[in-house]
């Protein structure tokens, strides 16, 4: 194959898992690439030799990365510089032992669509774990993918993604020969329909009949996460309260107000209790006076400070749940969820290896409890922001009784509409994965109601506007756990015990021919 091909084959599928995700050329990705966005991979594989192979991989890599997640250059460019490496030096190496697979197995492309799936889990793994890019969230649209999620996680959307590709390109290399076509790709043909109708079945069979219905209000105040101070502070807290009384105004009920992430800065409980800055305390009094004449239950994303035995004050990325009825507002005795999973060299350090670059962030300190709360007849939790992309993350709150995701979020920092589209694209799988809905609200976009089954009803609080909306939720009656919640990522851990035993069986078949020959010769 020229050298030219070869490099349009690159371009072109970096191009592919581009347009498949939530972009600057499709709003919100295109699914049906999906399904042919390993092909011309697979073919530059195929064709070309284990050190092309490791070159053609960085260079996808780095097309990818740049094109996918260019808006991390606005939070730091240096960090986006490490990351688009990183990801290259890692899909290099991928594409290497994608080469040998396929030079060593009768029916190599569909081991190297094993191993595509196999990286995709181990990638989200750890402290560096990173969910963006995964095949499986191109198909947030397609209902039917969604609700196979419930069995397979989002691993699901991403093998059948990947079984797709590998059928097309074992039929794009061998095209001029129908009979080895035939031989090679027939039972898989017949998988992927038996797959297919499967999927099918299940989704319509899958019906929610029993529900409740809570009526949640989401805020979006359209902040700016990159400007600070004390001004900026009151300027927020009272647009959330304009906004949030606009609605309450125009309803006669409403169970929960939802504000976004760090919606308020100031610490609430440290300043109500000791008052050591008296501005701050008076714009927490007068938003504590605000919420105790509501009759709700106001979700808050603030930044809590509580001090230690030692007397070191530690700062957690929190929600606090304030109700009226509990008469926990004044004085405030909330009840808080402290984020557990923080975003790495933006929310903490992972390793002291890197404790050079704590220069630019503040640090976190990660919660401990996966707390499911208890107001107004409904179960529910309140993962933050990073944490909603880690599909066995959330699962967790559902085990624990959850029976409703409110979400806080905000995104501003990245400016950018395609990075909030990406975020809700990973989302809307939470819910499918759990028969969970979800409220979110984000402090840029997108602020919305997902229901049980993954779909994003279409009165939205788009990117970059501000606004409330009052939602209907519908709570089915989660009496019986889906397998993906009971089971979590039990999909991928079974592709990887399948790929180690490929492994395991060619290299003892490859150890026993060398023996075989040595002894004939």
């Amino acid at each position: 194959m020229l050298l030219l091909s070869k490099i349009a084959l690159t371009l072109i599928g970096a191009m592919l898992f581009v347009c498949s995700h939530p972009c600057f050329i499709f709003k919100n990705g295109f699914f049906l690439f999906g399904y042919i966005v390993l092909v011309p991979i697979f073919i530059l594989i195929k064709k070309s030799s284990l050190r092309m192979s490791f070159l053609w991989g960085f260079l996808y890599g780095f097309l990818c990365y740049s094109l996918f997640s260019y808006w991390l250059v606005n939070y730091s460019l240096l960090l986006f510089i490490i990351a688009v490496l990183f990801c290259a030096i890692i899909l290099s190496i991928l594409f290497s032992l994608m080469n040998c697979a396929c030079k060593h197995s009768s029916y190599g492309i569909y081991v190297m669509a094993l191993i595509w799936c196999v990286y995709e889990y181990l990638k989200t793994l750890g402290p560096f774990g990173f969910s963006y890019g995964i095949l499986g969230y191109s198909q947030w649209k397609v209902p039917i993918m969604l609700t196979f999620s419930s069995v397979c996680g989002v691993w699901g959307g991403s093998f059948v993604c990947a079984y797709v590709s590998a059928f097309i390109a074992s039929i794009c290399i061998d095209y001029k020969q129908i009979k080895k076509i035939l031989k090679k790709n027939i039972i898989h043909a017949i998988i992927l329909v038996i797959i297919f109708l499967g999927i099918t079945v299940y989704h319509f069979l899958k019906q929610n009949l029993q529900f409740k219905t809570v009526k949640v209000m989401t805020v979006q105040n359209n902040t700016d996460s990159n400007k600070n101070g004390l001004d900026v502070y009151k300027k927020d807290i009272r647009n959330l309260i304009t906004l949030t009384d606009s609605k309450f105004s125009m309803e006669e009920k409403v169970d929960f107000v939802l504000w976004p992430e760090t919606a308020v800065v100031p610490p609430i409980k440290y300043y109500y209790k000791n008052r050591i800055d008296h501005e701050r305390f008076n714009i927490i009094v007068d938003m504590l006076s605000f919420i105790a004449r509501k009759n709700a239950c106001f979700v808050i994303g603030n930044q809590h400070s509580e001090k230690k035995s030692d007397g070191v004050f530690y700062d957690y990325n929190a929600s606090l749940i304030f109700d009226s009825k509990s008469n926990n507002v004044i004085p405030p005795e909330p009840d808080i969820y402290k984020k557990i999973k923080l975003v790495p060299f933006s929310e903490y350090i992972p390793s002291n290896v890197f404790k050079n670059f704590s220069f630019f962030i503040t640090e976190w300190k990660p919660g401990k409890n996966f707390s499911v709360f208890t107001n107004r007849n409904l179960c529910f939790c309140t993962p933050i922001c990073f944490e909603d992309t880690f599909g066995n993350f959330c699962r967790k709150f559902v085990k624990n009784g959850a029976e409703c995701f409110f979400e806080l979020s905000n995104d501003s920092w990245a400016r950018s509409s395609v990075c909030q589209r990406q975020h809700l694209s990973m989302s809307v799988f939470r819910s499918a994965e759990n028969n969970v809905p979800a409220v979110r609200s984000s402090g840029s976009g997108v602020s919305c109601y997902i229901t049980a089954q993954g779909s994003v009803v279409p009165e939205i609080i788009d990117e970059f506007s501000e606004g409330a909306c009052i939602y209907s939720v519908n709570v089915p009656d989660n009496s019986h756990m889906t397998v993906y919640t009971a089971f979590g990522d039990w999909f991928p851990i079974c592709e990887t015990c399948f790929l180690l035993w490929l492994l395991i069986y060619t290299v003892l078949k490859y150890c026993i021919n060398v023996e075989k020959n040595r002894k004939k010769g």
